[in-house]
């Protein structure tokens, strides 16, 4: 599904999320995962997503995506989905723009690769 496309659905309804399992170190960011049911056309793998500004979420649960925050643009297309989710114990930090910055400069430098960081800001 093209980028277009998902964002359209992203901002339609809430979209199935689980978090990345593996203890890799590559993730960068506490709360890394894929949205299911929805393949980037790059990989082949679910659109990955981030969600930042939360404590270390639960690995084992289902989240739902509630807002398109922004997207890390990259030119190879293996763009990152960067989400807010509904949770019931936790509200987004303040401090996710940050969050999101250092996971950029990370991932930029470990693949080699530079890329665009678009961030929704609030009306």
């Amino acid at each position: 599904m093209c980028l277009t496309n998902m964002l359209r659905n992203i901002k339609s309804r809430p979209l199935i999320i689980k978090l990345d399992t593996l203890p890799h170190k590559k993730l960068w960011i506490p709360n890394y995962g894929e949205l299911i049911g929805f393949k980037n056309p790059s990989d082949g793998d679910f659109w990955d997503v981030l969600v930042p500004g939360y404590p270390k979420l639960d690995r084992q649960s289902t989240y739902y995506s509630k807002e398109l925050l922004g997207v890390f643009y990259l030119p190879n297309e293996n763009h990152k989905l960067i989400v807010d989710i509904f949770h019931e114990d936790h509200k987004r930090s303040k401090q996710w723009v940050a969050e999101v910055i250092s996971y950029q400069k990370k991932y930029e430098k470990y693949n080699n690769i530079k890329g665009d960081l678009f961030i929704r800001t609030p009306h």
